[in-house]
C-alpha cells in the first residue's frame, strides 16, 4: 500500500484552523519553511526563502522527505 492514501479521513480540522481560513491575517509573507525541530520561518521574497533553505541545509536542520 506504499504511496496510496488510506480510506477515510486522515485528520480533523480544529475550530482555530477554520477560523483562520475564514478570517486570514493580513501579511506580506508569501513563503515558509520548517526545520527539523518544527520551527517555522516566514519570508516575503523567493530570494529570502532560498537563503533560509540554504541556511537550514548548511546547518543540517533541513527536512528531506
Amino acid at each position: 500500500m506504499e504511496g496510496k492514501l488510506p480510506v477515510g479521513p486522515i485528520c480533523m480540522v480544529g475550530e482555530a484552523s477554520i477560523e483562520a481560513a475564514i478570517n486570514p491575517s493580513v501579511t506580506d509573507y508569501l513563503f515558509f519553511v520548517a526545520d527539523k525541530d518544527g520551527n517555522v520561518y516566514f519570508t516575503k521574497t523567493n530570494e529570502e526563502h532560498q537563503a533560509k533553505v540554504n541556511e537550514l541545509k548548511a546547518n543540517n536542520a533541513w527536512i528531506q522527505f
